[in-house]
């Protein structure tokens, strides 16, 4: 209490209060220094946190779109593999049908030629068609040769049986031809 009463003596109450004062300002000021560093401090983890979470959100995003790549790569290889049965089916079904074709021609080449030794338009028709179809996908000359012979044969109405006497008249009309 002594210490009190020597420093009331020594200063003014004026004084007092003004020092009083000065250190309340002072802590006052050194506070909001320390608050102002503090939050300087964190903003910038706040924004080192969110530039992490940002590359983060970026890196799981193109691990995603990694994933979905490979996914999209496996589809495609199956689809090529898939592809790549599916026109060796159709090369195979394309041969079998130019084989069957063919047959149809050497066939009805046969029956008209060498049996029937006549053709109505129609069967003609549908040679000819037939022969088209063949050649678009590439048949040999062999069957020009017997599409030859079948146009050169007389024409006839099947739908109205030959009798033997019209098929002899018809081998006559060749003999007399040749």
């Amino acid at each position: 209490m002594d210490n009190l009463v020597n420093l009331l003596s020594q200063y003014s109450l004026e004084g007092i209060i003004i020092f009083i004062v000065m250190i309340i300002v002072a802590s006052k000021f050194i506070f909001e220094t320390i608050d102002w560093l503090w939050q300087k401090i964190k903003i910038k983890v706040t924004k080192k946190n969110e530039e992490q979470e940002k590359t983060e959100d970026i890196d799981h995003y193109f691990e995603k779109i990694d994933k979905n790549f490979e996914e999209i790569n496996k589809r495609f290889d199956t689809i090529d593999a898939q592809s790549q049965q599916t026109n060796e089916r159709l090369s195979f079904i394309e041969e079998r049908q130019q084989e069957n074709t063919r047959s149809y021609l050497i066939d009805a080449h046969h029956k008209f030629c060498y049996e029937i030794k006549a053709i109505d338009d129609i069967n003609l028709q549908s040679m000819e068609r037939r022969y088209m179809y063949y050649k678009t996908q590439g048949g040999n000359s062999f069957i020009n040769e017997l599409m030859q012979e079948v146009r050169q044969l007389p024409r006839v109405n099947l739908s109205h049986p030959i009798s033997d006497i019209t098929l002899e008249n018809i081998d006559n009309e060749r003999s007399n031809d040749g």
